[in-house]
């Protein structure tokens, strides 16, 4: 996995809800992590967590395996807009050893 930690100059946090939404919709989150990552701009076609085709209009690669669920929240780098798009859809891209990367698919908000 070094080749490909060296291929993510990019760094992006992930957070967990860790709670309800307000009543004004606003969702409190917990603790996060920071992960290396190679970011994508283009328009695709992609499976949805619901198993439905869905848009995504940047592509997150992140070595490894990580557990990212449709509630988490992603933080783009400072100049990327928008900095916190939604999460629409999530791929894992396997080798003969295992989990190599993790690829989020991010649509607009």
């Amino acid at each position: 996995m070094p080749v490909l930690t060296g291929m993510c100059p990019f760094t992006v946090t992930l957070a967990a809800p860790s709670g309800p939404a307000s009543k004004w919709g606003d969702v409190p989150y917990g603790g996060s992590a920071t992960f290396p990552a190679h970011i994508e701009f283009h328009v695709r076609r992609v499976l949805g967590f619901d198993g439905r085709e869905v848009y995504s209009t940047a592509q997150v690669t992140i070595p490894g395996d990580i557990t990212v669920e449709p509630t988490h929240r992603i933080t783009l780098p400072e100049r990327m807009r928008p900095r916190h798009p939604v999460i629409v859809g999530v791929e894992k891209h396997s080798t003969g050893h295992g989990i190599h990367h993790t690829v989020l698919h991010l649509g607009g908000r």
